[in-house]
């Protein structure tokens, strides 16, 4: 037991002891890559200051392997061994947790085999990083991507892809205002259209020209003296002599380092032999031939040539050519057009397969979880359909008891109302007896007692007549459409045609062919005053009337007279109600 503890004890101990020690060597990786921009020479002394194997922790390692790469690329130092940011590439792609770092391991990479003129494999980096640096949303880096690889392209000769790639490096910079990175891309934009030729001279005189503009606000040399050599390299292309040794002349008086001259020179020595101005011509050609450039030198003997050629120095003018002719195919072994696109294509396929991949897994994620929520669903749906069958059967069971209730209701008073029929014929048979006696006078009393019997039998007679109507269908349908009425008054309707027949014959049913006899003692009566009076017979107020009828209250009270009048009936005193009640 005590060897379990100690041996736990140990292990915290051990990861207390390399967490202190990481968090002692994070911060100074921290703190280089805060000064990466603002100064890449302080950030790069501190991480010469510190040692790869001091560091025992792969990220750690990984991040020191990312920022010395960057750090010596923003100093301007050549890049000649990929061990080191390799580190990086690995780690970052293993893992995918930082989709930033991995997108900038794989750039450094690519600016590793720039240096070593590997343009295949950087293009193969540059595409690698694009993708992901999008998924970052970093947009710093995807305008030096577009930059770096739109160079390639146009070192190769691929012009249009070129041109694509630093127009979207144009957008990039305009959105972020990197007036700095605007103008490379200008300059860039304009150098594409001087090597497509005449006919992009002028939207190369633009772009080159908006580069100068902005380049003139800042405090950078080199992009002032990058747009204004491609400025002289235009002019001269476009037969403006005065303007291209203009511009060259300018750009020398801002060069620094002399091996660099050797640019302006070769323009100078082409404009003057345009001049026809040979042995000055002869002169700047060279000096120009000091440059370790094969494109200028290319140019110089070509020049070269041109002007011996035309001052009758035959021989010379062949070995000039051949000498040409011999950098001419330097520059082509330097172009690798062939194996460009071929690595172009490779990271297409491979980046296509990825994403390829990468969608087959959400694709399947997306399955799983939609099958799992469907088939959650399909048990809930099930459950949901078992209870409502349960309900079902609860409502129709309660439903089954409550109607047979109420059929026994309706039976017990039917049977009442059928009972207070015969007593009410029976009080009227002995009424007349009564009358029809000499004695007659002699018994009122006992007629008014009779009178006073039969309206009470009749009074309960409509009351267990109106009780038993409330039970049927036709009752709880225009009690419906009363409702409706009153709730849509722009939309009232009407009881249909077999409303009324079903209301009729459920009082008939009822009151033993009430409408017959009713139709019978008053012959004049249409049937929509039938109707009106089985509605009031049904108990209906005349305001709940008028909503059914779709009228007013006092159409309804003026209908009323009326029938009362076709019944022959006038006397005020005297209502319809008392008149129903006497069929």
């Amino acid at each position: 037991m005590k060897t379990i503890v100690h041996f736990v004890f140990l292990v915290v101990l051990f990861s207390f002891i390399c967490c202190s020690w990481r968090s002692t060597q994070l911060p100074e990786l921290l703190r280089a890559d805060s000064l990466m921009a603002t100064s890449p020479e302080s950030s790069l002394k501190l991480l010469q200051s510190m040692s790869l194997s001091e560091l025992n922790d792969a990220s750690s390692r990984a991040w020191y392997a990312l920022l010395m790469t960057q750090a010596r690329d923003k100093n301007y130092l050549l890049h000649t061994d990929d061990s080191l940011i390799r580190m990086a590439v690995d780690y970052y792609d293993m893992r995918g947790a930082d989709v930033t770092l991995q997108a900038k391991s794989h750039y450094y990479l690519g600016r590793v085999y720039q240096d070593r003129r590997e343009d295949p494999k950087a293009v193969r980096e540059f595409l690698t990083a694009m993708p992901l640096a999008k998924e970052a949303k970093d947009e710093e880096l995807l305008c030096i991507l577009d930059g770096n690889l739109g160079y390639l392209f146009y070192q190769q000769s691929m012009y249009e892809q070129a041109d694509s790639l630093y127009q979207q490096a144009e957008r990039l910079a305009v959105q972020r205002n990197d007036s700095a990175r605007l103008v490379v891309a200008l300059s860039m934009l304009g150098d594409i259209g001087i090597a497509k030729g005449q006919s992009s001279y002028v939207s190369a005189e633009n772009y080159l020209l908006r580069a100068l503009a902005i380049a003139k606000d800042q405090q950078n040399v080199y992009l002032k003296r990058t747009v204004i050599n491609s400025l002289s390299m235009l002019y001269s292309r476009m037969n403006n002599t005065d303007e291209a040794l203009r511009f060259a002349r300018l750009g020398l008086s801002l060069e620094v380092d002399s091996k660099d001259y050797s640019n302006y020179y070769l323009i100078q020595g082409m404009i003057l032999s345009k001049k026809l101005q040979y042995d000055s011509a002869t002169v700047y050609l060279k000096k120009s031939l000091l440059s370790d450039n094969y494109y200028v030198k290319t140019g110089a003997y070509m020049c070269l040539s041109d002007v011996n050629r035309k001052q009758g120095k035959v021989a010379e003018a062949l070995q000039m050519e051949d000498y040409c002719n011999a950098y001419k195919d330097s520059v082509k072994r330097l172009e690798q057009p062939v194996e460009v696109m071929a690595s172009v294509k490779d990271a297409m396929m491979r980046q296509t397969v990825q994403h390829y991949e990468s969608f087959l897994h959400r694709y399947r994620y997306y399955v799983y979880v939609l099958g799992a929520a469907l088939l959650c669903l399909a048990l809930y749906l099930a459950y949901k359909r078992r209870r409502f069958r349960q309900e079902m059967n609860t409502l129709v069971q309660e439903h089954s008891t409550l109607q047979s209730h109420l059929s026994s209701q309706t039976e017990k008073l039917e049977m009442e109302l059928r009972q207070k029929d015969l007593e009410l014929t029976e009080l009227y048979e002995r009424y007349g007896q009564l009358g029809d006696t000499k004695e007659g006078a002699d018994n009122q009393e006992a007629a008014i007692l009779l009178m006073e019997q039969m309206k009470v039998v009749n009074k309960e007679k409509e009351r267990l007549f109106r009780e038993v109507l409330k039970e049927s269908f036709i009752y709880r349908r225009l009690n419906a459409l009363i409702e409706t009425n009153y709730n849509n008054p722009d939309a009232m309707e009407k009881p249909t045609a077999a409303d009324w027949e079903i209301l009729k014959a459920e009082i008939n049913r009822i009151t033993i062919d009430f409408t017959g006899r009713l139709s019978r003692k008053y012959e004049r009566l249409t049937d929509n005053d039938v109707c009106f009076c089985c509605l009031v017979k049904a108990g209906f107020k005349y305001s709940k009337i008028a909503l059914l009828l779709c009228c007013t209250a006092n159409a309804v009270y003026k209908r009323r007279l009326f029938i009362q009048g076709r019944m022959g009936v006038f006397s005020p005193e005297v209502t319809l109600e008392s008149l129903i009640e006497e069929v």
